[in-house]
């Protein structure tokens, strides 16, 4: 009931008046510290390429141009990991990010 009674107490122009008052200015959060970047993974081997599923079926595509018939093959950082047949004799070949033969043997 006071709240009214003050409000008819007051003229519309005082009304008007106390409405139109400017906001408060705003006030700048702290600046933060920015997040420290995450580190990039070391590569391998000096230019190593990015190993992915994409280049594992690339290089399972070199093997088969050689001749093997590729039976099972993994990416196994920091290479690609191959089993595969040639001529009745069962190989494990590794591979580099660029199709490089790094390790040939017959398994």
């Amino acid at each position: 009931m006071k709240r009214l009674t003050l409000l008819g107490l007051l003229s519309p122009v005082a009304l008007l008046a106390a409405c139109n008052q400017p906001a408060p200015k705003a006030v700048a959060p702290a600046p933060q510290p920015a997040p420290a970047p995450a580190p990039a993974p070391a590569p391998a081997t000096a230019g190593a390429a990015e190993l992915t599923k994409q280049g594992l079926s690339a290089c399972a595509d070199v093997l088969r141009g050689q001749g093997f018939f590729v039976t099972d093959k993994e990416i196994d950082r920091p290479l690609y990991e191959f089993d595969a047949i040639k001529e009745n004799q069962k190989w494990k070949i590794k591979m580099s990010g660029n199709c490089e033969i790094v390790l040939q043997k017959l398994d």
